[in-house]
Parts: C-alpha cells; sequence; structure tokens
C-alpha cells in the first residue's frame, strides 16, 4: 500500500484540512481560485456585477465534471489526493459560504472527507477476488513513453517536419554522447526509457523554445513599449495578488509537503507515476523522481503564459500558483526543506509575474509555443493513459484477459458514442475500474 495508507492519519486529515479551509477562504474572498474558468467570475462578483450564490452556481457547473471524472477517479485509481478533488469543491464551497468562517469550516470538512474516503475505499477494493490496483504498474509505462515524445510532437505541429528532422537528430547524439561519457556500452547495457526520460524532456523543451526564441528575434524593441503599458494597467491587480502573498505561501508550503510525503499527486501526469514509485516493494518499472519532476516542469510551461497572464488581468491568482511547487516537493531532501522551499517557491513567483509577464509580451512565438506543448501534452496523455489501461486490465487476470480487453474497450466505446461524458483523460482508469468490477463479478457467479 501507498504512504497515504501506511502514514499517520491523523497528521494527514489535519494538513488537508488545514490545506482545505485556506483555499475556499481564498475562493471566498474573491482572491484565488484553482479553476481557470471561475478565476475571471471572481472578479465580478467582488465588483458587484455577480451574485454569490450566482458565482456559486456557475462554479459548480464548470467544476462536477473534472470533480467526478478526473478528481475522483484518480485519486481511487492511483490513492492519491489531487487539486481536482480538492481544491475545485473548495472553489465552489468557499463562493457557496456566506461568511469567512463558513468557508473555513466547509474547506475543512471537505478536506477531512476526502483523506477519508482515499483511505478506506481503495482496502475494500484490494480485498476483492481479483484485485483492480495490483496490476497499476503496468500503466506507468506508457504513460511516461508518451510525456517524453510531447516536446518533440510540439516541435513538428508549430515549426514543421525539418524541424522535427533536425531535434529529433540533436537529441540522438546527445544521448549517444551521454552514455558514452558515462562508459556505458549499448551491447552490454539494457536501453530502457526511464535512463533518458528526463533527459529527452529537458532537451525537447529546451529546442522547442530555442526555435521560439529564434523567431522573436526582431521587433522586441518595438513590442516592448506596448507591453510596459499593458502591465501598468495591470498595476492594481499585482497589488492585490502581492498582498495575499503570505496566505499563498502557506498554501504552497503545505502543498509541497503534502507531495513530498506521497499523498499527493500535484497534475494528471505525475499521478500513474508517482503511484508506481511510491508503492510498496520498490520502483518496479525503475520510474524516478527526475522523470516525474521533468513531466511536472514541462506542464508547468504549458500554463504560465494562461496563468500569469489572467492572473495579472483580473488580480485573482490560483491558489497553487503557476504549479511550479509540485516539482520542488518532490525532490525536497525532506519535510521542514519541503515547506520551505514550497512557500518559497510560491513567494518567488508572485515576485516574479510581472517579470513573466514581460518576457511573455515581448515573445509572442515563445507563448504561442506554450499552446502547442499544452495541445501535444492532451493528445500524448490521451493515448498514454489509453494503452496503459489496456495493459492494466490484462494484468489483472489471465483466466480473463482477453474478456477484460473487451470490456475495456467497450467501456471506451460507449464513452465515445454518447459524447465522453468522461473526459479522454480520464477513461483509462474509470474504464480499468468498471472492467475490474465486472471481472470480480464473474468471479462471483462462476464460484455459485
Amino acid at each position: 500500500m501507498l504512504n497515504l495508507m501506511g502514514g499517520n492519519m491523523a497528521f494527514q486529515l489535519c494538513l488537508v484540512s488545514v490545506l482545505c479551509a485556506l483555499t475556499a477562504y481564498l475562493s471566498h474572498c474573491g482572491r484565488a481560485t484553482f479553476n481557470d474558468g471561475v478565476r475571471p467570475l471572481l472578479s465580478e462578483q467582488t465588483a458587484g456585477r455577480m451574485s454569490r450564490r450566482e458565482l456559486a452556481g456557475r462554479s459548480y457547473r464548470l467544476s462536477i465534471g473534472f470533480v467526478l471524472t478526473m478528481g475522483l477517479s484518480f485519486a481511487l485509481s492511483f490513492q492519491l489526493l489531487n487539486p481536482w478533488l480538492l481544491f475545485l469543491p473548495t472553489d465552489v464551497l468557499g463562493v457557496f459560504a456566506s461568511r469567512k468562517r463558513y468557508a473555513l469550516l466547509l474547506g475543512a470538512i471537505w478536506g477531512i472527507i476526502c483523506v477519508t474516503v482515499i483511505h478506506f475505499v481503495p482496502l475494500w477494493l484490494h480485498a476483492l477476488p481479483i484485485p483492480i490496483f495490483d496490476s497499476l504498474r503496468h500503466m506507468s509505462m506508457p504513460v511516461l513513453a508518451a510525456i517524453v515524445l510531447v516536446p518533440f510532437i510540439a516541435i513538428l505541429q508549430q515549426f514543421g517536419r525539418s524541424k522535427l528532422i533536425g531535434s529529433i537528430t540533436v537529441f540522438i547524439i546527445a544521448v549517444i554522447v551521454v552514455y558514452v561519457a558515462q562508459g556505458e556500452s549499448f551491447q552490454s547495457s539494457t536501453f530502457r526509457v526511464t535512463d533518458f526520460a528526463a533527459f529527452a524532456i529537458a532537451l525537447g523543451l529546451l529546442l522547442l523554445f530555442i526555435n521560439s526564441y529564434w523567431r522573436d528575434r526582431k521587433g522586441i524593441r518595438e513590442r516592448k513599449a506596448a507591453a510596459e503599458q499593458m502591465l501598468q494597467l495591470q498595476a492594481d491587480s499585482y497589488t492585490h495578488i502581492k498582498r495575499l502573498m503570505p496566505v499563498l505561501a502557506m498554501i504552497g508550503g503545505l502543498i509541497s509537503l503534502s507531495v513530498h510525503m506521497g499523498w499527493f499527486a500535484g497534475t494528471e501526469l505525475s499521478a500513474p507515476l508517482l503511484r508506481d514509485i511510491w508503492n510498496e516493494g520498490g520502483t518496479a518499472s525503475g520510474i524516478n523522481l527526475a522523470s516525474v519532476a521533468s513531466a511536472e516542469w514541462m506542464r508547468a510551461l504549458c500554463f504560465v503564459p494562461l496563468l500569469a497572464t489572467t492572473s495579472l488581468a483580473t488580480g485573482v491568482y490560483g491558489v497553487v500558483g503557476l504549479t511550479l511547487v509540485y516539482p520542488v516537493g518532490y525532490l525536497a531532501p525532506d519535510p521542514i526543506s519541503a515547506v520551505v522551499l514550497g512557500a518559497g517557491c510560491i513567494v518567488l513567483e508572485i515576485l516574479l509575474l510581472r517579470r513573466i509577464a514581460l518576457a511573455l509580451y515581448l515573445q509572442p512565438t515563445v507563448r504561442e509555443s506554450a499552446d502547442y506543448l499544452r495541445s501535444a501534452l492532451n493528445t500524448m496523455f490521451e493515448l498514454g493513459m489509453l494503452l496503459g489501461g489496456m495493459l492494466m486490465v490484462m494484468r489483472m487476470n489471465t483466466q480473463f484477459a482477453e474478456v477484460a480487453l473487451l470490456l475495456y474497450l467497450f467501456f471506451y466505446a460507449i464513452n465515445e458514442a454518447t459524447g465522453r461524458p468522461v473526459m479522454r483523460l480520464a477513461i483509462g482508469p474509470v474504464a480499468a475500474i468498471l472492467t475490474g468490477l465486472i471481472l470480480n463479478l464473474l468471479v462471483y457467479l462462476i464460484a455459485l
């Protein structure tokens, strides 16, 4: 079982309840939210152009699909808390509460409920004749392989085939140089994706942004005047964000600690990979935290332009900042360092927010690269989760492997035919859980 199961549950309950209480409080005050779609609505409510009840209703409609599909399915599948399960509901609870103390109370109660559910429900699922999650380790490798390709797919989409061929050539040469420098032999060593995953992601991102920067090298001086004027108009919004720095730093420290302790997966990318790393018995696939941190940094770069510009435009920040706090928590050497580094990361983000926005205004192609990167990330991650789910259900029980694959594809097809009530990012875990439950039902029927 994971750290979430074997750790001090009382401490987990306290930490997560405080974290959810603080995020609900910021949402109630109209100063920070997790849902990007709710961020501009909060400023409407604080300006008096929208009632609190109307805002709560719209926040609920924007969030409920993510909570049930991404939040709950990922939490049950990988037995790790995640921000969709914790912070999307606290957005709603915070704006729904009529007073600050009620927002704090509702947020704390929600945190306690989440920890309790994720603690006990998997215990019941593990007790089934065919344990659903024992084969979950087979999902991590297709996911990691898909993530490694993301920067190169983004290069293809934005700059074309010639740049892709050049980037792949540079990557292959770099991998050979690194292997030779380490004294490795291609004939004698096992060549695995995990050996170069972090390096491939970092190099791919570097090549993507070098190409973007080179295209933007002209016209920077002309764009600078307009960018500085835009930042002047957003000065009041930035002042509002800076006032939140102590509370946001506290939230950043708590998130970093939760990640470091193995209770919390920052994003959809890390959940299947961290489950394999933090599972008792070791890292069966050899995935390490450096690979996970690289994936998280890449995802953060996808959303930094969106988060930075919308925060300055509305004066409403994200409760997890620019999401850079997640890899900080993964790589922190100890819990105390995790808290300090997580809080410091949020503070540094806020202090540099205007400089980040200025750089994005001056480099429009770099800003566009984040959009291409996000598109490639969604496409490849959907593919990785789909293939990983197939491997997972086929390894649940060799007796029912073909039946399991048939059921899994059936659930996927039904989801597509009905307009995707479960988003593609989450259909892999959802279909795998449903397949596992039906396989257990078959076992019970055969035993009668």
